[in-house]
């Protein structure tokens, strides 16, 4: 049994060998996720069709729009010296769009007996339902 079933916050001062092991994990960083991963763009489309809003209808190469944030990086350092520019689309922004990210809860699960509440499903239609004020409207 973790120290997280047995001691209380306000006893943290104990040393206790649980105790100990509570303040230790204190200073760990956990990914809390519903142990379910989704590729990025497959949570955006499930959003933006919950909200009412078209799917993404075409799927560009990675290294295309890549190239283009580039090129258009080239031009805004450029210009820099006669107009100040800051565009949205960056080399940066298309990499963390176009990048799949996966986070394991694992270590969450063995530290801490942690178990995911809600699945996928339900959590993205919670969120829906939460952002209802944005629904697309026609």
């Amino acid at each position: 049994m973790h120290c997280f079933q047995q001691c209380s916050w306000v006893k943290l001062g104990c040393l206790q060998p649980d105790c100990l092991i509570c303040i230790l994990l204190l200073f760990q960083a956990y990914n809390i996720t519903n142990d379910e991963p989704i590729y990025f763009w497959t949570f955006i489309t499930q959003m933006l069709v919950g909200l009412g809003y078209a799917a993404p209808k075409f799927h560009l190469p990675y290294w295309l729009i890549y190239f283009i944030a580039v090129v258009l990086a080239w031009l805004v350092a450029v210009l820099r010296p006669v107009v100040t520019l800051r565009p949205t689309f960056t080399p940066m922004t298309v990499a963390l769009a176009g990048t799949h990210h996966y986070y394991s809860c694992q270590r969450a699960k063995d530290d801490m007996q942690y178990q995911p509440k809600v699945p996928m499903h339900k959590a993205i239609a919670e969120t829906i339902e939460s952002f209802s004020h944005l629904k697309n409207e026609p």
